[in-house]
């Protein structure tokens, strides 16, 4: 369904636009990437970037290939990218990689060559100071975000949020994915996954090291340029924000 995506993906690897930590080709589906992006200085905050680990998502994918190919990311910022780490699925626009497996239940486990892969690679990259996991819900007409800070950084949320309220709405519900909302569009997880058997990336990622992360999700239902936008706006502010905050 989003194969020209991917295509695009492939050529914009293939000029060579920053430095890939790794790559690994999955026959008839796309590459498994890992981008590094470094800073114009010595000891600048560390970013972890990942999208389109859903490949009925392509937003965040969309998004970062727009960044990396304008030279859009923030100098003043190391950053780490995953791209895509389901590019059968987004080859298909299906949640789940060729296999119907959804690879964001799958960190526990080693049985996936996409979680695989991200287990080895990442981690090793660290630490990070913040991540932010780019997704977005086909039930909300708003976006929503959760934030989990076993970092001990001041949160960004409200900073976060004015840009989502601005560019898609927050969703407006009680109850949204089996959580109650603190705030309009804000979820404070704790650092547990729902299901134990089943981590998602960002379980995973705080039991590596104390983080400060954020899993955006935008709404399915607005139109494709404005989830961009939206993640754009998120990207640039938490970069700012970053920097500011740690001095570095």
């Amino acid at each position: 369904m989003f194969a020209d995506l991917i295509q695009r993906w492939e050529e914009l690897l293939a000029s060579g636009p920053l430095p890939v930590i790794r790559q690994v080709d999955l026959p008839g589906e796309g590459p498994l990437v890992v981008l590094r992006q470094a800073a114009a200085r010595v000891g600048a905050p560390r970013i972890l970037l990942s999208a389109g680990i859903h490949g009925d998502e392509p937003a965040g994918t969309e998004c970062l290939y727009e960044k990396i190919k304008q030279d859009r990311l923030s100098p003043a910022v190391e950053w780490i990218i995953v791209p895509f780490l389901n590019p059968g699925g987004l080859r298909m626009g299906t949640r789940e990689n060729p296999r119907g497996l959804d690879l964001n239940r799958e960190f526990l486990r080693d049985q996936t060559v996409e979680i695989g892969f991200y287990k080895e690679t990442i981690p090793a990259q660290g630490p990070y100071d913040l991540m932010l996991s780019l997704h977005e819900d086909w039930e909300f007409q708003g976006s929503y975000l959760y934030e989990i800070n076993t970092g001990k950084r001041p949160s960004m949320a409200e900073g976060i949020l004015n840009l989502l309220a601005a560019e898609t709405g927050l969703a407006e519900a009680e109850v949204i994915d089996d959580h109650k909302p603190i705030l309009p569009g804000l979820i404070v997880h704790d650092p547990v996954a729902d299901e134990p058997e089943n981590w998602p990336e960002a379980i995973f990622m705080i039991h590596q090291q104390p983080l400060l992360s954020y899993t955006l999700e935008t709404p399915s239902q607005a139109p494709l340029p404005k989830r961009v936008q939206c993640m754009h706006g998120v990207i640039d502010y938490c970069a700012e924000r970053l920097v500011c905050e740690t001095g570095r």
